[in-house]
Protein backbone atom coordinates (compact mmCIF):
# COMPACT_ATOMS: atom_id res chain seq x y z
CA UNK A 1 0.00 0.00 0.00
CA UNK A 2 1.14 3.56 -0.72
CA UNK A 3 0.34 6.82 1.06
CA UNK A 4 -2.55 7.58 -1.29
CA UNK A 5 -4.10 4.18 -0.56
CA UNK A 6 -3.84 4.86 3.16
CA UNK A 7 -5.40 8.31 2.73
CA UNK A 8 -8.33 6.89 0.76
CA UNK A 9 -8.98 4.10 3.27
CA UNK A 10 -8.86 6.55 6.17
CA UNK A 11 -11.18 8.91 4.30
CA UNK A 12 -13.74 6.11 4.10
CA UNK A 13 -14.01 5.81 7.91
CA UNK A 14 -16.99 8.23 8.26
CA UNK A 15 -18.85 6.31 5.55
CA UNK A 16 -18.13 3.01 7.28
CA UNK A 17 -19.23 4.36 10.64
CA UNK A 18 -22.60 5.20 9.13
CA UNK A 19 -23.10 2.29 6.74
CA UNK A 20 -20.84 -0.58 7.90
CA UNK A 21 -23.64 -2.97 8.88
CA UNK A 22 -25.50 -2.30 5.62
CA UNK A 23 -22.25 -3.05 3.79
CA UNK A 24 -21.68 -6.34 5.60
CA UNK A 25 -25.29 -7.50 5.21
CA UNK A 26 -24.94 -6.93 1.47
CA UNK A 27 -21.59 -8.72 1.47
CA UNK A 28 -22.93 -11.86 3.18
CA UNK A 29 -26.09 -11.95 1.04
CA UNK A 30 -24.16 -11.79 -2.23
CA UNK A 31 -21.32 -14.09 -1.21
CA UNK A 32 -23.48 -16.86 0.28
CA UNK A 33 -25.88 -16.70 -2.68
CA UNK A 34 -23.01 -17.33 -5.09
CA UNK A 35 -20.95 -19.62 -2.84
CA UNK A 36 -23.45 -21.65 -0.79
CA UNK A 37 -20.63 -24.04 0.20
CA UNK A 38 -19.41 -21.32 2.59
CA UNK A 39 -22.57 -21.78 4.64
CA UNK A 40 -20.74 -24.81 6.06
CA UNK A 41 -18.38 -22.35 7.78
CA UNK A 42 -20.66 -19.53 8.90
CA UNK A 43 -22.98 -19.72 11.89
CA UNK A 44 -26.45 -19.35 10.36
CA UNK A 45 -27.99 -18.42 13.72
CA UNK A 46 -25.57 -15.50 14.08
CA UNK A 47 -26.42 -14.55 10.51
CA UNK A 48 -30.14 -14.53 11.31
CA UNK A 49 -29.60 -12.40 14.41
CA UNK A 50 -27.26 -9.99 12.65
CA UNK A 51 -24.40 -10.74 15.05
CA UNK A 52 -22.03 -11.91 12.32
CA UNK A 53 -22.74 -8.82 10.24
CA UNK A 54 -22.15 -6.51 13.20
CA UNK A 55 -18.92 -8.28 14.09
CA UNK A 56 -17.54 -7.94 10.57
CA UNK A 57 -18.67 -4.30 10.39
CA UNK A 58 -16.75 -3.44 13.55
CA UNK A 59 -13.73 -5.35 12.27
CA UNK A 60 -13.67 -3.50 8.94
CA UNK A 61 -14.01 -0.20 10.77
CA UNK A 62 -11.21 -1.01 13.23
CA UNK A 63 -8.92 -2.03 10.38
CA UNK A 64 -9.62 1.19 8.46
CA UNK A 65 -8.87 3.29 11.54
CA UNK A 66 -5.54 1.56 12.11
CA UNK A 67 -4.49 1.03 8.49
CA UNK A 68 -1.18 2.87 9.02
CA UNK A 69 -0.16 0.59 11.87
CA UNK A 70 -1.95 -2.77 11.48
CA UNK A 71 0.56 -4.34 13.87
CA UNK A 72 -1.40 -2.90 16.82
CA UNK A 73 -4.24 -5.23 15.79
CA UNK A 74 -2.12 -8.39 15.97
CA UNK A 75 -3.54 -9.65 19.31
CA UNK A 76 -7.08 -9.37 17.93
CA UNK A 77 -6.00 -10.87 14.60
CA UNK A 78 -4.58 -13.87 16.43
CA UNK A 79 -8.01 -14.58 17.94
CA UNK A 80 -9.54 -14.44 14.46
CA UNK A 81 -6.77 -16.68 13.13
CA UNK A 82 -7.38 -19.25 15.87
CA UNK A 83 -11.08 -19.31 15.00
CA UNK A 84 -10.31 -19.63 11.28
CA UNK A 85 -7.88 -22.50 11.93
CA UNK A 86 -10.46 -24.25 14.07
CA UNK A 87 -13.03 -23.96 11.26
CA UNK A 88 -10.52 -25.09 8.61
CA UNK A 89 -10.56 -21.83 6.67
CA UNK A 90 -8.01 -22.09 3.82
CA UNK A 91 -6.09 -19.45 1.79
CA UNK A 92 -8.17 -20.13 -1.33
CA UNK A 93 -11.24 -18.70 0.41
CA UNK A 94 -9.71 -15.27 1.03
CA UNK A 95 -10.01 -14.04 -2.59
CA UNK A 96 -13.71 -14.98 -2.52
CA UNK A 97 -14.27 -12.89 0.59
CA UNK A 98 -12.28 -10.00 -0.90
CA UNK A 99 -14.25 -10.07 -4.15
CA UNK A 100 -17.63 -9.81 -2.44
CA UNK A 101 -16.49 -7.31 0.18
CA UNK A 102 -15.28 -4.94 -2.55
CA UNK A 103 -18.38 -5.69 -4.59
CA UNK A 104 -20.59 -4.72 -1.65
CA UNK A 105 -18.63 -1.48 -1.20
CA UNK A 106 -19.02 -0.68 -4.90
CA UNK A 107 -22.75 -1.44 -4.85
CA UNK A 108 -23.38 0.50 -1.64
CA UNK A 109 -21.62 3.65 -2.87
CA UNK A 110 -22.59 3.21 -6.55
CA UNK A 111 -18.96 3.40 -7.67
CA UNK A 112 -17.53 2.79 -11.16
CA UNK A 113 -15.14 -0.13 -11.62
CA UNK A 114 -12.11 2.16 -11.77
CA UNK A 115 -12.92 4.16 -8.61
CA UNK A 116 -9.63 4.82 -6.74
CA UNK A 117 -11.18 3.89 -3.40
CA UNK A 118 -11.90 0.37 -4.69
CA UNK A 119 -8.26 -0.09 -5.66
CA UNK A 120 -7.12 1.22 -2.29
CA UNK A 121 -9.46 -1.07 -0.39
CA UNK A 122 -8.44 -4.00 -2.59
CA UNK A 123 -4.82 -3.52 -1.58
CA UNK A 124 -5.82 -2.94 2.05
CA UNK A 125 -7.79 -6.18 2.07
CA UNK A 126 -4.89 -8.08 0.51
CA UNK A 127 -2.57 -6.75 3.21
CA UNK A 128 -4.95 -8.02 5.89
CA UNK A 129 -5.44 -11.34 4.11
CA UNK A 130 -1.67 -11.85 3.85
CA UNK A 131 -1.26 -11.25 7.59
CA UNK A 132 -3.98 -13.76 8.44
CA UNK A 133 -2.87 -16.38 5.90
CA UNK A 134 0.68 -16.27 7.22
CA UNK A 135 -0.50 -16.42 10.82
CA UNK A 136 -2.89 -19.30 10.14
CA UNK A 137 -0.24 -21.25 8.18
CA UNK A 138 1.87 -21.34 11.33
CA UNK A 139 -1.16 -22.44 13.37
CA UNK A 140 -1.94 -25.24 10.90
CA UNK A 141 1.68 -26.39 11.00
CA UNK A 142 1.51 -26.61 14.79
CA UNK A 143 -1.87 -28.36 14.76
CA UNK A 144 -0.68 -30.88 12.17
CA UNK A 145 2.59 -31.73 13.91
CA UNK A 146 3.12 -35.48 14.49
CA UNK A 147 2.05 -35.30 18.14
CA UNK A 148 -1.16 -33.47 17.21
CA UNK A 149 -2.58 -36.66 15.63
CA UNK A 150 -4.78 -35.23 12.88
CA UNK A 151 -5.64 -32.43 10.48
CA UNK A 152 -8.98 -31.35 9.02
CA UNK A 153 -12.19 -32.75 10.56
CA UNK A 154 -12.05 -36.03 12.47
CA UNK A 155 -14.90 -38.30 13.57
CA UNK A 156 -15.54 -38.74 17.28
CA UNK A 157 -18.27 -40.70 19.02
CA UNK A 158 -20.27 -39.86 22.10
CA UNK A 159 -19.18 -42.23 24.88
CA UNK A 160 -20.79 -40.60 27.90
CA UNK A 161 -23.43 -37.96 28.62
CA UNK A 162 -23.99 -36.34 32.04
CA UNK A 163 -26.64 -33.82 33.06
CA UNK A 164 -25.21 -31.03 35.23
CA UNK A 165 -28.23 -28.73 35.47
CA UNK A 166 -31.46 -28.16 33.54
CA UNK A 167 -30.56 -28.07 29.82
CA UNK A 168 -26.82 -28.41 30.51
CA UNK A 169 -24.83 -31.59 29.77
CA UNK A 170 -21.25 -32.81 29.81
CA UNK A 171 -20.49 -34.68 26.57
CA UNK A 172 -17.50 -37.05 26.49
CA UNK A 173 -16.16 -37.60 22.97
CA UNK A 174 -13.61 -40.24 21.94
CA UNK A 175 -12.08 -40.72 18.46
CA UNK A 176 -14.00 -43.21 16.35
CA UNK A 177 -10.76 -44.75 15.05
CA UNK A 178 -9.67 -45.66 18.59
CA UNK A 179 -6.36 -43.83 18.24
CA UNK A 180 -4.95 -41.49 20.87
CA UNK A 181 -5.66 -37.78 20.82
CA UNK A 182 -3.19 -34.98 21.66
CA UNK A 183 -3.22 -33.35 25.07
CA UNK A 184 -5.09 -30.06 24.90
CA UNK A 185 -3.97 -26.96 26.73
CA UNK A 186 -6.38 -25.93 29.54
CA UNK A 187 -8.54 -23.06 28.29
CA UNK A 188 -8.61 -24.22 24.67
CA UNK A 189 -11.73 -24.93 22.62
CA UNK A 190 -12.54 -27.11 19.63
CA UNK A 191 -14.93 -26.81 16.72
CA UNK A 192 -17.69 -29.41 16.49
CA UNK A 193 -19.89 -29.86 13.45
CA UNK A 194 -22.98 -31.80 12.43
CA UNK A 195 -24.67 -32.14 9.05
CA UNK A 196 -28.28 -30.93 8.91
CA UNK A 197 -30.20 -32.60 6.10
CA UNK A 198 -33.01 -30.05 6.22
CA UNK A 199 -30.50 -27.25 5.57
CA UNK A 200 -28.19 -29.19 3.29
CA UNK A 201 -25.15 -27.83 5.14
CA UNK A 202 -22.86 -28.50 8.07
CA UNK A 203 -23.11 -26.25 11.09
CA UNK A 204 -20.13 -25.82 13.40
CA UNK A 205 -19.87 -24.37 16.89
CA UNK A 206 -16.98 -23.87 19.28
CA UNK A 207 -17.00 -25.53 22.72
CA UNK A 208 -14.46 -25.12 25.49
CA UNK A 209 -12.65 -28.18 26.81
CA UNK A 210 -12.89 -28.58 30.58
CA UNK A 211 -11.61 -32.04 31.49
CA UNK A 212 -8.04 -32.60 32.56
CA UNK A 213 -5.83 -33.15 29.50
CA UNK A 214 -5.73 -36.83 28.52
CA UNK A 215 -5.17 -38.98 25.43
CA UNK A 216 -8.55 -40.74 25.38
CA UNK A 217 -11.42 -38.25 25.26
CA UNK A 218 -12.42 -34.60 25.16
CA UNK A 219 -15.15 -33.25 27.40
CA UNK A 220 -17.31 -30.27 26.50
CA UNK A 221 -20.24 -28.70 28.32
CA UNK A 222 -23.26 -27.81 26.19
CA UNK A 223 -26.27 -25.73 27.13
CA UNK A 224 -29.36 -26.26 24.99
CA UNK A 225 -30.36 -22.84 23.72
CA UNK A 226 -34.13 -22.79 24.11
CA UNK A 227 -34.69 -19.52 22.32
CA UNK A 228 -36.09 -16.16 23.36
CA UNK A 229 -37.49 -13.08 21.62
CA UNK A 230 -35.01 -12.20 18.90
CA UNK A 231 -32.95 -15.34 19.56
CA UNK A 232 -33.90 -18.53 17.67
CA UNK A 233 -33.55 -21.92 19.33
CA UNK A 234 -30.02 -23.26 19.04
CA UNK A 235 -30.18 -25.85 16.27
CA UNK A 236 -26.88 -27.57 17.01
CA UNK A 237 -27.01 -27.42 20.81
CA UNK A 238 -30.49 -28.92 20.82
CA UNK A 239 -29.43 -31.63 18.39
CA UNK A 240 -26.62 -32.56 20.78
CA UNK A 241 -29.06 -32.67 23.70
CA UNK A 242 -32.07 -34.33 22.14
CA UNK A 243 -30.88 -36.44 19.22
CA UNK A 244 -27.37 -37.54 20.20
CA UNK A 245 -27.19 -41.04 21.67
CA UNK A 246 -24.21 -42.97 22.98
CA UNK A 247 -22.25 -44.19 19.95
CA UNK A 248 -23.43 -41.39 17.64
CA UNK A 249 -20.73 -39.45 15.79
CA UNK A 250 -19.75 -35.81 15.41
CA UNK A 251 -16.75 -34.23 13.70
CA UNK A 252 -14.09 -32.22 15.55
CA UNK A 253 -10.98 -30.22 14.74
CA UNK A 254 -7.76 -30.06 16.76
CA UNK A 255 -8.10 -27.85 19.89
CA UNK A 256 -7.36 -24.16 19.34
CA UNK A 257 -7.34 -20.88 21.24
CA UNK A 258 -5.01 -18.82 23.39
CA UNK A 259 -7.05 -18.40 26.58
CA UNK A 260 -4.62 -19.73 29.15
CA UNK A 261 -3.11 -19.18 32.58
CA UNK A 262 -0.39 -16.61 32.93
CA UNK A 263 2.97 -18.26 33.56
CA UNK A 264 4.18 -15.77 36.16
CA UNK A 265 2.84 -16.77 39.62
CA UNK A 266 0.20 -14.34 40.87
CA UNK A 267 -3.16 -14.35 42.67
CA UNK A 268 -5.90 -15.55 40.32
CA UNK A 269 -9.55 -14.47 40.11
CA UNK A 270 -12.06 -16.42 38.00
CA UNK A 271 -15.25 -14.56 37.03
CA UNK A 272 -17.85 -16.63 35.19
CA UNK A 273 -21.55 -16.64 34.39
CA UNK A 274 -23.72 -19.53 33.26
CA UNK A 275 -22.08 -22.04 30.96
CA UNK A 276 -19.24 -19.53 30.60
CA UNK A 277 -17.66 -21.17 33.65
CA UNK A 278 -16.72 -24.12 31.41
CA UNK A 279 -13.29 -22.88 30.22
CA UNK A 280 -12.65 -21.35 33.65
CA UNK A 281 -13.07 -24.76 35.25
CA UNK A 282 -10.37 -26.15 32.96
CA UNK A 283 -8.02 -23.34 33.98
CA UNK A 284 -8.82 -23.77 37.67
CA UNK A 285 -8.04 -27.50 37.58
CA UNK A 286 -4.68 -26.76 35.96
CA UNK A 287 -3.91 -24.13 38.57
CA UNK A 288 -4.81 -26.47 41.45
CA UNK A 289 -2.75 -29.27 39.88
CA UNK A 290 0.25 -26.93 39.72
CA UNK A 291 0.13 -26.78 43.55
CA UNK A 292 0.31 -23.00 43.46
CA UNK A 293 0.79 -21.18 46.74
CA UNK A 294 -0.91 -18.06 45.37
CA UNK A 295 -4.44 -17.05 46.50
CA UNK A 296 -7.37 -18.08 44.28
CA UNK A 297 -10.87 -16.58 44.13
CA UNK A 298 -13.72 -18.19 42.19
CA UNK A 299 -16.86 -16.12 41.59
CA UNK A 300 -19.78 -17.29 39.45
CA UNK A 301 -23.21 -15.92 38.59
CA UNK A 302 -26.51 -17.58 37.68
CA UNK A 303 -30.16 -16.63 37.53
CA UNK A 304 -30.93 -19.17 40.26
CA UNK A 305 -29.15 -21.81 42.34
CA UNK A 306 -30.54 -24.73 40.31
CA UNK A 307 -28.40 -23.56 37.37
CA UNK A 308 -25.14 -23.92 39.35
CA UNK A 309 -22.42 -25.87 37.52
CA UNK A 310 -19.49 -27.76 39.09
CA UNK A 311 -21.12 -27.37 42.52
CA UNK A 312 -19.72 -30.55 44.12
CA UNK A 313 -16.30 -30.10 42.56
CA UNK A 314 -16.05 -26.54 43.87
CA UNK A 315 -17.15 -27.57 47.36
CA UNK A 316 -14.35 -30.13 47.41
CA UNK A 317 -11.84 -27.30 46.84
CA UNK A 318 -13.09 -24.95 49.56
CA UNK A 319 -9.88 -25.35 51.57
CA UNK A 320 -7.78 -24.31 48.54
CA UNK A 321 -9.62 -21.23 47.33
CA UNK A 322 -12.25 -18.62 48.13
CA UNK A 323 -15.73 -19.16 46.69
CA UNK A 324 -18.50 -16.66 46.04
CA UNK A 325 -21.73 -17.57 44.24
CA UNK A 326 -24.24 -15.02 42.97
CA UNK A 327 -27.84 -16.03 42.26
CA UNK A 328 -29.89 -13.21 40.79
CA UNK A 329 -33.06 -14.32 42.59
CA UNK A 330 -31.26 -14.40 45.96
CA UNK A 331 -28.27 -12.09 46.34
CA UNK A 332 -28.41 -10.21 43.04
CA UNK A 333 -25.86 -9.77 40.30
CA UNK A 334 -22.13 -10.21 40.67
CA UNK A 335 -20.29 -7.59 42.70
CA UNK A 336 -16.50 -7.44 42.62
CA UNK A 337 -15.83 -6.16 46.16
CA UNK A 338 -14.00 -9.35 47.19
CA UNK A 339 -12.01 -9.47 43.96
CA UNK A 340 -10.71 -5.93 44.39
CA UNK A 341 -9.51 -6.42 47.97
CA UNK A 342 -6.13 -7.76 49.08
CA UNK A 343 -4.68 -10.24 48.38
CA UNK A 344 -6.21 -9.83 44.90
CA UNK A 345 -6.83 -6.33 43.53
CA UNK A 346 -3.94 -4.94 41.49
CA UNK A 347 -1.81 -8.03 42.16
CA UNK A 348 -4.16 -10.53 40.49
CA UNK A 349 -4.80 -11.88 37.03
CA UNK A 350 -8.50 -11.97 36.15
CA UNK A 351 -10.05 -14.64 33.90
CA UNK A 352 -13.53 -13.88 32.54
CA UNK A 353 -16.09 -15.82 30.53
CA UNK A 354 -19.85 -15.49 30.16
CA UNK A 355 -22.55 -13.70 28.15
CA UNK A 356 -21.48 -10.51 26.37
CA UNK A 357 -23.30 -8.21 28.80
CA UNK A 358 -21.71 -9.91 31.80
CA UNK A 359 -18.23 -9.69 30.27
CA UNK A 360 -18.64 -6.02 29.45
CA UNK A 361 -19.89 -5.17 32.95
CA UNK A 362 -17.12 -7.01 34.80
CA UNK A 363 -14.37 -5.72 32.52
CA UNK A 364 -15.64 -2.17 32.98
CA UNK A 365 -15.62 -2.56 36.78
CA UNK A 366 -12.09 -3.92 36.70
CA UNK A 367 -10.77 -1.13 34.49
CA UNK A 368 -12.47 1.52 36.63
CA UNK A 369 -10.75 -0.02 39.65
CA UNK A 370 -7.39 0.45 37.93
CA UNK A 371 -6.73 -3.16 36.92
CA UNK A 372 -4.33 -3.06 33.92
CA UNK A 373 -5.69 -4.38 30.63
CA UNK A 374 -2.92 -6.99 30.42
CA UNK A 375 -4.17 -8.58 33.67
CA UNK A 376 -7.70 -9.09 32.29
CA UNK A 377 -8.09 -12.23 30.19
CA UNK A 378 -11.30 -12.82 28.24
CA UNK A 379 -12.83 -15.81 26.49
CA UNK A 380 -15.81 -14.78 24.38
CA UNK A 381 -18.42 -17.09 22.85
CA UNK A 382 -19.80 -14.37 20.55
CA UNK A 383 -18.46 -13.85 16.99
CA UNK A 384 -14.83 -12.73 17.00
CA UNK A 385 -14.35 -9.15 15.88
CA UNK A 386 -11.34 -6.98 15.21
CA UNK A 387 -11.24 -4.28 17.84
CA UNK A 388 -8.91 -2.86 20.45
CA UNK A 389 -11.28 -2.43 23.38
Amino acid sequence: MNLEDIRLVQASVPILEEHAETLTRLFYKNMLSNHPELKNIFNLANQALGQQQKSLALSVLAYAKHIEHPEVLLPALELIGQKHRSLQVVPEQYPIVGKYLLGALQELLDLPDDAPILGAWGRAYQQLADILIDMEAKMYATAEAPDAAWSDWRKFELVKKEELAPNVYHLYLSPSDGQEIPLHRPGQYLSLRLFFKELGVYQARQYSLNSRPNNNYYRITVKAQKGAPGCPMGRLSNALHQAMKIGDEVELTVPAGNFHLEQKPSPSVFLGAGVGVSPLWGLLQALIDSQTKQPILWMDAYTSADEQLFAEELRSLENQLQLKHFYEDQNGRMQLDEALKAPFGLAANYYLCGPAGFMQAQRQQLRQAGIPEEQIHLEEFSPVQLQLS
